[in-house]
């Protein structure tokens, strides 16, 4: 089974994929071939139902929309109500976890790598290469070869 036009369109967009900049084309490849090569009619549905709730997030954590919530208010208690506000600032990092976890979601359906989250180191990957980090710490220079040197070139 094949996701449609529409449904990979959303995709690339809520997994990061949108203009492949900074993507390796394994990749890309990678995403194209799992959108194209669905297996269960169960897996569709989760995939659909959860690009259906991204998109609704989206809508939600968009201050500007009129449909949008900025503000939590929690009640608790039965007989003495306390009344809890979230301030708009602290509702919209609540939504952009939410969206976030949402979106993992999503890459773990289609065995996919998501480039959407919080973390933007994965878009060091360029053409055929790896960005590699190296070891933390001080850089050591190579002594021994040094001493062996200036005492046979001196």
């Amino acid at each position: 089974m094949e996701l449609s036009e529409r449904d990979k369109d959303r995709a690339r967009f809520h997994l990061g994929y949108t203009n492949y900049s900074g993507i390796s084309h394994y990749d890309v490849l990678d995403f194209e071939q799992s959108v194209r090569q669905i297996r269960s009619e169960v897996i569709m549905g989760y995939i659909k139902s959860t690009l259906d709730t991204l998109d609704q997030i989206l809508v939600y954590r968009d201050p500007t929309n009129q449909d949008s919530y900025t503000q939590i208010q929690k009640f608790a208690g039965d007989i003495n109500r306390t009344r809890i506000d979230q301030s708009p600032v602290q509702t919209m990092k609540l939504w952009e976890q939410i969206y976030n976890k949402h979106c993992s979601y999503l890459a773990n359906y289609l065995f996919v790598r998501n480039f959407n989250g919080a973390s933007w180191d994965d878009r060091f990957i360029k053409g055929s290469t790896v960005f590699a980090s190296t070891v933390p710490g001080n850089a050591m220079p190579n002594t021994g070869s040094r001493i062996f040197l200036q005492s046979y070139m001196a």
